[in-house]
């Protein structure tokens, strides 16, 4: 949390023998609370936050969701908080509701990189769930990635594209397909896929 991107402008005059002109630019990651949530007791508050990070000179945004956890009365001001899920890639956020007193129901509602996922922080157990318009959207992978290369050697064929062009889209509909797996491998074996109407 708290990470800082450091983007330098390198720009160069057009005077003969001139140096470069290096100038830093510190660009700030915003935390925007969506939900905020305190369990019936009022013992335990979760949050959901989302992070949006500018990176480089055409500012292009990171996106991630996380969902923590407080103990106490004061859980959204203080430092005492414990992170109970993350993703990356995606600017769903989810939606929180407390089950009863000790168990949280967290509605993930967006595809991303999942890198933290606890099912039991102290006296909270927390379930996961998914609408099933995501599931099914996962069930697609494969037949993604063979339309989009077919469309890319189209259009390498026709001339449209250069070989370095084929082989970039390649490696990008490689990587997506490769976290869409990734995700369906998580919500397989940490969430229950919500029934239709989704």
């Amino acid at each position: 949390m708290g990470r800082t991107i450091i983007g330098l402008l390198v720009g160069a005059s057009a005077v003969g023998g001139t140096a470069c002109l290096l100038m830093g630019r510190t660009v700030r990651c915003d935390d925007i609370i969506e939900q905020s949530v305190r369990s019936p007791n009022g013992e335990f508050v979760a949050t959901s936050t989302l992070r949006t990070c500018p990176v480089g000179l055409l500012s292009s945004t990171n996106y991630s969701v996380s969902v923590t956890l407080s103990f106490n009365s004061r859980a959204a001001s203080s430092r005492n908080q414990t992170l109970a899920f993350e993703s990356t890639d995606t600017s769903e956020v989810p939606a929180l509701v407390w089950v009863n007193e000790h168990e949280l129901l967290l509605r993930v509602k967006g595809i991303g990189d999942v890198r933290a996922s606890k099912h039991e922080l102290g006296a909270v157990r927390i379930r996961y769930t998914v609408p099933g318009w995501i599931w099914d959207r996962l069930g697609t992978i494969d037949a993604d990635r063979q339309h989009g290369e077919r469309e890319s050697q189209d259009l390498y064929n026709a001339g449209k594209l250069s070989k370095d062009d084929l082989r970039a889209i390649k490696e990008s509909e490689d990587a997506v397909a490769v976290e869409l797996s990734n995700f369906r491998q998580w919500i397989l074996a940490n969430a229950t896929v919500e029934g239709p109407p989704y």
